[in-house]
């Protein structure tokens, strides 16, 4: 998924799996390393959390550190 927006941004990830999942960024997709992503907790699943991005013009990659290459718990925010 690549989400493109507009800063400042509050970007919310939500769980509706039914596992838990860990997000943080993956810096080896070839893009920017947000530390953002590293302070998000474990989404059980259901739950949804708010995450401020706060570097302007940036591409934040990330993945499901469990799962690091399934391709549908990778993404992207675009930040303009």
């Amino acid at each position: 998924m690549v989400l493109h927006v507009g800063y400042p941004v509050t970007v919310t990830f939500t769980n509706n799996d039914t596992v838990p999942h860990k997000f943080e960024a993956a810096p080896e997709l070839g893009w920017d390393n947000c530390p953002e992503l590293n302070t998000l907790a474990t989404l059980k699943p259901g739950a949804k959390v708010a995450l401020p991005f706060v570097e302007k013009n940036a591409v934040c990659a990330y993945h499901d550190v469990a799962q690091p290459k399934v391709v549908s718990l990778q993404g992207y925010v675009v930040i303009h």
